[in-house]
C-alpha cells in the first residue's frame, strides 16, 4: 500500500481502534472530522480528523506507542527505502514475533509493519 488517506484509515481502524462516524444517516463524509477514538461516548466533541499516520512522523510514533513492542528498529536501507521492524513478545512461545515494513518514508514503513503486527496485512 502506498502512503495516503486509505492507508491512514486502515491504520486508524485496525491498529488504533478508531471508527468512522457518519454525521447523518446516508451521508458519507471525507477524511476530515468524522473519526472517533475508542473512548467515543456519542459526544460530537470527540470527532477528530483522521491523522496522517503514513506521512507524519509524529503521528507514526503514536502508532508505535499503541503496540506492545519488545523492540523497534527504523532505519534507512540504501536503495531500498525505509525499513521498520517490530519485535513483539509472545509469552506462549517464549519468543518474539518480528513484523517488517518497507516504505518510501519512515512513517510509511512504520504503518506497514504495524498493520502486519495486528494481522491486517
Amino acid at each position: 500500500m502506498k502512503p495516503g488517506r486509505e492507508l491512514d484509515a486502515l491504520v486508524a481502524k485496525k491498529v488504533m481502534g478508531w471508527t468512522k462516524h457518519r454525521r447523518a444517516a446516508g451521508e458519507d463524509v471525507d477524511y476530515s472530522f468524522n473519526w472517533v477514538p475508542p473512548e467515543f461516548r456519542g459526544d460530537v466533541a470527540y470527532w477528530r480528523p483522521l491523522p496522517r499516520y503514513s506521512e507524519d512522523i509524529a503521528a507514526a510514533w503514536v502508532v508505535v506507542s499503541k503496540l506492545p513492542c519488545a523492540h523497534l528498529a527504523v532505519e534507512w536501507r540504501d536503495g531500498r527505502g525505509w525499513e521498520a521492524w517490530f519485535a513483539i513478545w509472545d509469552s506462549v512461545k517464549q519468543d518474539a514475533d518480528v513484523y517488517e515494513g518497507l516504505g518510501d518514508t519512515a512513517p510509511h514503513a512504520i504503518c506497514l509493519a504495524a498493520l502486519k503486527a495486528v494481522g491486517a496485512l
